[in-house]
């Protein structure tokens, strides 16, 4: 039988083998063992060999199954039989086996010899190392020598971008995308890239050369190509032959664009030639690897090129090295050799024994310290945690000994190295079972692992998760102290109760004029804690807070986690009075941040300490002027309105008093009386008396509307004549400077402050005075912030109807009268102005808020208050049926608008397409008015109005009945066609419109008041505003809308006095249209604003929500 080569370790029938290969097949062999990596070769008891091949080249591993075969007959005498995963058909694997064979003889196993120490897997590697060094190589090394054969025959990396960059690293190919930021030709760098990094082979550089490589790039890549065949297939380029000549790095470097994997921010430069050592750096505990240093230690980065080249990257330079590096080390560092503590001893007889010593540098030398048997510190530390799947409270515990923290039961020493010293420790393993035993005496812990115990509780349960926590560290926590543990508590353990002493309040003035800090203290040991912050947590809480609304003062205590991660504990009786008061103002501070409270808030706190053993600091001047402005206000003083040609109504008189009291404690007011009570009279009058009284004081200033400011001057000549009263107003005027020498009040409009804002604000103002203040609810107009800009000692803004729309025209009105009543607005629009649109839980006490903040300063009476007997009002809602023509281009308009915003909110939202949405309603309105107010292609021609001739209908009977009318609609274009249709009627009218001088709105209003026309025609906006029609016995609402202060106003302009009649108000609604709903919204308002002016009415939006939209664009509305 012809005899199987058996695998022996330097098995001399190798070389024999190879021998009988020829050159080619042998030069294939070799350039396949330089290039792929052995995993394991071994032989079984039928003589096969099975090598586990990774090759590089083909990113695949690979198995050759082979056979050696003797016959002493045949030439040559040995041969090689078996397969390869490769497929090629002259595989050169097995051949490559037997070099590595050869090279490596440690792979063999069965007659090996077999180490009696385990070494580790990198000292293993070393001992690999060492044996390679020391095997027949020489006698391989006769058969072959390849062409380009280095000395180096590792590989490192070159990572090109594009031709801008050049990386060099351990295995080398030119790669396009991939790192986070690249790096330009001129040394910037791009913005940050996250493109998946794409390999391109060499070979596949050739097509796209143009657009990637630049003339130098071009040089060295084309340099490359000149034996393109010969150059792998794949990415990977071995730093060999003219890749890892000297001549080649350098292009390179010398590109600018080269730079190390080990610092990708920064190009690398050309450092001097250094001479570098080899030596064990520690890597770890009880860890050293094999590395390259230079002279000072700083450890060097080779790179296996011929000769090796250096990178050092604290420099980001490269350059040569100069000595001759042993083989052995460098193949070990180059490898990443690590070796650990328990292999030092027996490494370093294997390491002698092949005479490798001096090809290394010395092993570690490491002084062994003995400390003895130590007693550690038991410890215990409570933490608890919870998920969204479970929640838990236990007890980590742990034995300190020196330096070191150790679980129980891990163990009987404990060693560490430092340096060149090792420390060992003999662990007092009795004394850690015996603590180890209390805590199996403790019948509420059960242990989960080693050093984890659970608290038992029924984690369902809320009460019971937190007690279970209380009653550990109540009833158990001092036992385990007292039996050797220290007992401790994680940092972020939330189920810690501490207990509490002292509780104070201080109140503190801040540098912002008129704003305090307000401090709830509670101290425990020897800190303070902020209950203010406590108090906001537990706000959070619904129970809380209907505790806290109940009033119910009960001894029930509250648990609240504290920002450090503990809890305290809580008495309700303690804290109830505060908590209200932050509700009341809603107050959102931050966690760190302090309660924020002005003057006005400050206020309210009075009465807190009271009953709750709480002592307040502070705040004496606040407390002053809350019992100030809460007093009644003291009567006029005798002959203070001197020369009154008129006396005042007593409650005139009243309201007079009530603003001098709100001067006196230096804040403005809000003069919200019902229309016909006197707002114009008490006004003067207050400023008449602060004439008398401070004399020295500066002037009063009055802002009006231009209709208005014959009304003033007339006023003030009839109550006080001698009282002047100078016009800043118009062309020709004279210098505010003269003017306010020569007055004791001076009237001008809106828009001539804004227009000389500059001017006015070089004076200082005692009184300033501002009528129909509810045109200021728009706080980003510019009348007013003029208005609020002014110097004045008081701000008084005078209407009836400050609220016409929504909460947040409070807001800028009470800016004005008294900053920081409400606070800022874009708080007030969150804690007030949101929850009330959005219809919140507890929005009705929003408004009531609002109304008592501001109820202070805002004194608002109506006529059955004071006793006045005005007109009765009658209100009667006319339905209309539209024709056919019109009743069809409503609902095509109709359909097509609700489609449009049904999109539009879909796609935004609804608050983002408020105006969109009131356009569409405008056209649906004008619709139900006059298809004519449309401009539209889509209108029908000779289109008619129902409702313009229900008018006709209803001003013929009521013309029949000698009755005056007024007829309102907020379009002057719908007047102008009703005016064409009263002229065509031949009924005389007057109109007033927006556009019409002050003259001929007086001369018109004069010619139906003395009876030279029964029909009046105003548009909304200027029967709102300081006009007096009593001699109207009805008016017509043509068009409804949702402000139901603007109609309440025009109406009341027919009700300025006491005469014996009643007054009529239609109000025509086309029926089945948005008109229905328009009047629903408006009722709505009226509600709201009842609910901020007395807080008995249910609390509703002032803004559209989705269920108006779906009212006001459904069919049949």
């Amino acid at each position: 039988m012809t005899p199987n080569i058996s695998l022996a370790s330097n098995n001399p029938d190798f070389l024999k083998v190879l021998e009988c290969l020829n050159k080619t097949e042998l030069n294939r062999a070799y350039g396949v063992w330089e290039d792929v990596m052995f995993l394991n070769i071994n032989q079984d008891q039928s003589g096969l060999f099975t090598a586990d091949i990774r090759d590089p080249r083909s990113f695949r591993p690979v198995r050759a199954q082979f056979r050696i075969k003797y016959d002493k007959y045949t030439r040559p005498p040995y041969q090689i039989f078996g397969a390869c995963s490769c497929g090629a058909s002259k595989c050169p694997h097995a051949a490559a086996a037997l070099i590595e064979l050869i090279k490596t003889p440690t792979h063999s196993v069965r007659g090996a010899i077999t180490p009696s120490h385990a070494f580790s897997t990198g000292a293993q590697q070393l001992i690999n190392l060492a044996r390679q060094m020391s095997a027949p190589a020489a006698q391989l090394a006769k058969l072959r020598t390849p062409a380009n054969q280095t000395n180096a025959p590792t590989r490192a990396t070159i990572y090109c971008f594009s031709g801008h960059h050049v990386s060099l690293g351990s295995s080398a190919y030119l790669k396009k995308g991939g790192l986070s930021k690249t790096k330009r030709i001129d040394g910037s760098w791009s913005a940050a890239v996250s493109t998946p990094s794409r390999s391109y082979g060499m070979g596949y550089h050739r097509a796209p050369m143009e657009t990637f490589f630049n003339d130098e790039d071009k040089r060295i890549i084309r340099e490359l190509f000149v034996n393109g065949n010969d150059l792998p297939s794949g990415s990977e380029l071995n730093v060999k032959g003219l890749i890892g000549s000297e001549q080649f790095i350098a292009s390179l470097v010398d590109t600018g664009r080269a730079y190390s994997t080990l610092r990708p921010d920064t190009f690398l430069t050309r450092g001097k030639d250094a001479t570098l050592n080899f030596a064990w750096l520690p890597n770890g505990e009880d860890h050293w690897r094999l590395a390259c240093t230079f002279p000072d230690g700083e450890r060097a980065f080779l790179l296996p090129s011929n000769p090796p080249w250096y990178i050092d990257p604290n420099t980001v330079t490269i350059g040569r090295v100069t000595n001759e590096l042993p083989a052995l080390a460098l193949a070990a560092a180059e490898a990443n050799t690590e070796i650990v503590y328990k292999d030092i001893e027996e490494l370093q007889k294997v390491v002698d024994s092949l005479g490798a010593s001096s090809a290394l540098p010395a092993l570690p030398t490491i002084e062994v310290i003995d400390q003895g048997r130590v007693t550690p510190v038991a410890c215990l530390e409570m933490n608890n945690s919870e998920t969204h799947w479970e929640r838990k409270v236990f007890v980590k515990v742990w034995f300190q000994y020196p330096g070191h923290r150790m679980v129980p039961f891990s163990g009987t020493e404990i060693v560490k190295t430092e340096g060149a010293k090792r420390y060992r420790i003999e662990r007092d393993v009795a004394y850690e079972h015996q603590m180890i035993g209390t805590l199996a005496e403790t019948p509420v812990l059960s242990r989960e692992d080693s050093s984890t115990y659970i608290i038992a509780a029924d984690y369902d349960d809320d009460e019971d998760y937190l007690l279970a926590a209380i009653e550990f560290q109540d009833e158990y926590v001092p036992a385990l102290i007292e039996a050797g543990w220290n007992v401790t508590y994680a940092n972020d353990f939330n189920l810690r109760v501490l207990p509490n002493q002292d509780w104070a309040m201080t109140v503190e003035e801040t540098e912002e004029n008129g704003w305090y800090n307000v401090r709830l203290e509670v101290t425990i040991g020897e800190h303070k804690v902020n209950l203010v912050e406590v108090l906001r947590q537990l706000l959070q809480n619904p129970k809380f807070v209907e505790q806290v609304k109940l009033g119910t003062e009960t001894d029930r205590s509250w648990y609240s986690r504290l920002p450090n991660g503990n809890f305290i504990r809580i008495p309700m009786n303690q804290v109830q009075r505060l908590a209200r008061l932050l509700l009341d103002i809603n107050d959102q501070g931050g966690a760190s941040k302090p309660l924020r409270m002005s003057r006005f808030d400050v206020a309210l706190l009075d009465h807190i300490g009271d009953g709750a053993g709480i002592i307040i600091n502070g705040a004496e001047d606040i407390k002053a002027f809350h019992k100030a402005l809460l007093s009644p206000p003291a009567p006029i003083a005798d002959g203070l309105l001197k020369d009154a040609v008129l006396p005042l109504r007593p409650y005139q008189g009243y309201g007079v008093s009530w603003l001098r009291s709100r001067l006196k404690v230096g804040v403005g007011a809000i003069l919200g009386d019902e229309m016909a009570i006197g707002k114009t009279v008490q006004t003067l009058s207050h400023i008449w008396a602060e004439c008398s009284d401070t004399p020295d004081a500066p002037n009063s200033l009055i802002v009006v509307p231009p209709t208005l400011i014959s009304k003033w001057v007339d006023e003030g000549q009839k109550f006080y004549p001698t009282m002047k009263i100078g016009v800043y107003h118009g062309t020709g005027r004279a210098e505010l400077g003269t003017m306010r020498e020569e007055s004791d009040a001076i009237v001008t409009t809106y828009g001539t402050l804004s227009g000389d804002i500059e001017l006015f604000l070089q004076h200082d103002w005692h009184i300033v005075a501002m009528d129909e203040g509810h045109d200021l609810r728009n706080h980003k107009a510019q009348k007013t912030r003029a208005c609020k800009q002014l110097k004045a000692a008081q701000k008084v803004v005078i209407s009836g109807t400050i609220l016409q729309n929504h909460i947040e025209e409070m807001w800028s009105v009470a800016d004005i009268v008294a900053p920081g009543l409400l606070r800022d607005n874009a708080w007030f629009r969150r804690n007030f102005v949101k929850q009330v649109r959005q219809g919140e839980l507890f929005a009705t006490e929003r408004l009531r808020m609002v109304g008592m903040l501001t109820a202070p300063y805002h004194l608002h009476r109506s006529n059955k208050d004071v006793g006045n007997a005005l007109p009765p009002v009658n209100t009667v809602y006319r339905y209309i049926n539209m024709g056919d023509e019109q009743s069809k281009f409503y609902e095509a308009t109709r359909a097509t608008l609700d489609k449009e915003i049904r999109d539009m909110i879909a796609e935004t939202g609804l608050a983002k397409n408020q105006i969109s949405i009131l356009a569409a309603i405008t056209r649906l309105r004008q619709i139900c008015c006059h298809p004519a107010l449309v401009k539209s292609d889509q209108v029908p021609k000779n289109a008619e109005s129902a409702k313009l001739e229900y008018l006709m209908q209803v001003l013929e009977e009521l013309l029949a009945e000698n009755k005056k009318v007024v007829i309102t609609s907020e379009w002057a274009e719908m007047l102008g066609l009703i005016a064409d249709r009263l002229n065509n009627s031949g009924i005389n009218h007057r109109m007033l419109l927006g556009n019409m001088s002050l003259k001929q709105r007086g001369v018109n209003v004069a010619d139906f008041r003395e009876g030279k026309s029964d029909v009046l025609l105003m548009t909304l906006g200027v029967g709102g505003v300081g006009l007096d029609i009593p001699e109207g016995d009805a008016i017509i609402i043509f068009a409804p809308w949702w402000n139901p202060k603007k109609i309440d106003q025009a109406i009341a302009r027919l009700t300025r006095d006491d005469r014996d009649k009643t007054v009529t108000a239609y109000f025509l609604v086309i029926k089945g249209s948005l008109e229905e709903g328009v009047i629903k919204i408006g009722e709505r308002k009226g509600e709201m604003i009842a609910a901020v002016m007395d807080g008995d009415a249910a609390a509703h939006s002032g803004g559209l929500n989705f269920d108006d939209i779906e009212m006001l664009f459904s069919p049949g509305h």
